[in-house]
């Protein structure tokens, strides 16, 4: 919620779309084109400040649009934090990421990475390390790079970064982080088990990726994640990079969300 209204200050052309976008389905994204940034800012949250004009110097395309794109997804918000877990919850975020960072342009082959962060992680009371994953589960099947912020989160980086070598050095596909987070949901409700320690752990045992029918019945575009079983990494077509940065806005216009 507090990167969304810092980026409509800085970019005032974003307030627009409140007025015109209905409410989102679970498999919808808004995808808005040629945002252009005005304002020069410091700080995040509540500490945000205007600090002077910008000029942006960003590239544009035949219509005299910048070629930059905002990509709004809506995330659940968990009265219950441990509900998050459940595979319903997981397959409707999947489902909502994956539709956002697909994209609708019609080259599909030189797409810039996505820059993101602790998506519904606020007030929202979002599961950092879990939506992470999920992001990045969404954009290896998308075929997209991704750039991680965790605003200034020494130990969250260092989590994920991990956890990320890990999956990519056993060669652990999407089907099989898949089947580990249908199984963690039976532990989620106690709270007592590390979600990133149970992952390490399961995730050394062969893979199952037949998974349960009516499990399957409850997946749409979740279902061709699973089919295409690609890499948390597949080579040099996409990569990962985190940055720990507590404030974004000095490097966000080399990662342009499309």
């Amino acid at each position: 919620m507090c990167t969304r209204r810092n980026r409509f200050v800085i970019c005032p052309e974003l307030m627009v779309t409140m007025l015109v976008t209905e409410e989102l389905d679970d498999t919808e994204a808004l995808i808005v084109s040629g945002i252009e940034r005005y304002s020069k800012y410091k700080g995040y949250s509540n500490t945000f400040k205007w600090v002077g004009d910008y000029v942006d110097e960003t590239p544009k395309d035949s219509s005299g649009r910048r070629l930059t794109s905002i990509v709004a997804i809506d995330a659940l918000y968990f009265t219950h934090t441990q509900s998050q877990f459940n595979i319903n919850n997981i397959t409707r975020e999947l489902n909502k990421a994956y539709v956002g960072f697909v994209g609708c342009e019609g080259n599909k082959n030189n797409l810039p990475a996505v820059a993101t962060g602790n998506w519904g992680c606020g007030a929202f009371r979002g599961n950092p390390k879990l939506k992470v994953l999920l992001q990045l589960m969404a954009a290896a099947v998308a075929g997209r790079s991704m750039v991680y912020f965790t605003f200034g989160d020494t130990n969250l980086r260092d989590a994920i970064a991990e956890m990320y070598m890990h999956f990519v050095k056993h060669e652990i596909n999407i089907a099989h982080i898949f089947s580990l987070l249908v199984q963690y949901q039976e532990f989620a409700s106690t709270g007592n088990l590390d979600f990133y320690r149970f992952l390490y752990n399961r995730s050394k045992v062969k893979s199952f990726t037949h998974l349960n029918t009516n499990i399957h019945t409850k997946i749409s575009i979740t279902k061709e994640i699973l089919k295409k079983s690609k890499s948390i990494n597949n080579g040099e077509k996409r990569s990962f990079q985190l940055d720990t940065k507590k404030y974004p806005e000095m490097e966000e216009e080399k990662y342009k969300v499309g």
